[in-house]
């Protein structure tokens, strides 16, 4: 007889271990924009949630870089 052990769940995809938090901020930005409607309209309202998401990338981007530019001096 056959017996398997049980598959462990699948991992949550929001959650990336081997991401930088500014590569995970960036992660979250784009899925969110790839599968929004109005984050790809060219005319039209802008989302805010997108928004959102890219501006916590940027202010993430920014500290990364102000903390290598510490690091390096």
């Amino acid at each position: 007889m056959d017996e398997r052990s049980p598959q462990p769940p699948a991992a949550d995809p929001s959650v990336r271990a081997d991401l930088s938090p500014t590569q995970q901020a960036y992660s979250d930005y784009v899925t969110h924009a790839v599968g929004c409607k109005a984050c790809r309209a060219v005319d039209g309202e802008p989302c805010t949630k997108g928004d959102v998401l890219f501006e916590t990338y940027r202010q993430r981007k920014l500290g990364q870089r102000a903390a290598e530019a510490s690091r390096a001096r």
